[in-house]
């Protein structure tokens, strides 16, 4: 009996090995998996980013379609500006033409002014000499 007792005490530490052996397998086949499964998760937080930036950039990409398309086309505002600078080409010549014609008067109007000036002395001088004459 105590043979027997042996033998099945035996079988039931093989077993329990067995057993722990299994689990052991399997505990590592676990600790595999979330290993595999969470560098997959971080693989899939970097494509979301990713994704996240491209649905962004789409957004603002059709935003600015939208605003590019309810203006005028750059060859008109550029028709209208060459049109602008044309104008105010124009109107530096003007104002050039007319500052020229405001010196010249300036002038004259100087001079005007030194002739009243000269015939108010002489005058003066013309008084001057008949007092004492």
């Amino acid at each position: 009996m105590h043979d027997l007792e042996m033998k099945k005490l035996a079988l039931g530490a093989q077993a329990a090995e067995a057993e722990l052996s299994y689990y052991d397998a399997i505990g590592e086949k676990a600790r595999k998996s979330i290993s595999n499964v969470r560098g997959e998760i971080e693989k899939l937080r970097g494509d979301l980013v990713y994704e996240t930036k491209v649905s962004n950039n789409r957004k603002e990409y059709e935003e600015l379609a939208k605003m590019a398309s309810s203006r005028e086309p750059s060859r008109v505002t550029k028709r209208k500006l060459e049109v602008v600078r044309s104008e105010m080409d124009d109107i530096r010549t003007e104002n050039n033409k007319v500052q020229k014609k405001l010196d010249v008067k300036g002038k004259q109007f100087h001079l005007l002014m030194q002739s009243i000036a000269d015939l108010k002395n002489g005058l003066e001088e013309d008084k001057l000499r008949e007092r004492v004459s």
